[in-house]
């Protein structure tokens, strides 16, 4: 369980996961069986179906099995075509849309994980999500009213957490280096809550791990806002948002 709140980005979930669309796993298998009747690794009379032109007609016609395969195998990267075997071409396939997972690097960490999760896709208790996300939230801004409370402004400028915020810096720059510190914010911010490839693995586990301690030493997430609000204002049953 990813812990996210259900009105997620499906995009951006898929993205924390390293999954592929719902859309694209269909096609995936539309495609593979279509590359096994190509080579004569299925019925022989399913081979007297495929289509020797591009497809006319409706768009449903078109979005049926053989004329959509001939349009999408034509697509395809001619390498991923001439695949030896069906093992081979559905591996291959999948490692061109499926997209890498958001790394955390081994950290276990059941309370802590689920809220950097929902902070890398911008669905937390932060105001700033909630109120794009139209949750319990009549604006932005956050308490400290300086400006709205996004992730960038929740690690790096609320006067809130100057206290906690200190001690991630000075752990961050021993981690790394000095300076990180002069990136650009929301880099920094970025850096913070996902690692870089410019680190190794042992580096951007310890970033993680000093920004988990940051995120649980504020305390703003021991009591979710939202669902404070949702006790002062009771909602729809649809308006809390169930884990995904």
């Amino acid at each position: 369980m990813a812990g996210c709140w259900k009105g997620t980005s499906k995009i951006k979930l898929y993205k924390e996961l390293g999954w592929e669309s719902l859309s694209q796993r269909r096609t995936f298998h539309r495609l593979s069986l279509y590359y096994k009747i190509l080579k004569n690794e299925s019925p022989s009379y399913l081979r007297d179906y495929v289509l020797d032109s591009p497809p006319s007609g409706t768009i449903r016609f078109k979005n049926t099995f053989f004329p959509f395969c001939y349009t999408q195998w034509n697509d395809l990267n001619p390498a991923l075509k001439d695949s030896v075997s069906s093992s081979s071409f559905k591996t291959n396939y999948i490692k061109s849309i499926r997209p890498p997972k958001c790394e955390t690097f081994g950290i276990i960490d059941r309370k802590g994980i689920p809220l950097l999760t929902r902070m890398r896709v911008e669905f937390s208790d932060l105001r700033d999500h909630r109120f794009n996300h139209n949750f319990n939230c009549i604006s932005p801004t956050c308490k400290c009213e300086m400006e709205p409370e996004s992730n960038e402004h929740f690690l790096l400028r609320c006067p809130t957490y100057s206290s906690s915020r200190s001690i991630l810096l000075s752990n961050i720059a021993i981690a790394v280096n000095d300076e990180i510190l002069n990136f650009p914010q929301d880099h920094l911010s970025r850096i913070l809550l996902f690692g870089s490839p410019s680190f190794n693995s042992i580096t951007n586990k310890r970033i993680l791990e000093i920004t988990l301690h940051f995120i649980k030493s504020t305390g703003r997430f021991n009591k979710i806002e939202a669902y404070a609000s949702v006790a002062l204002h009771p909602p729809t049953p649809t308006t809390s948002p169930p884990l995904v």
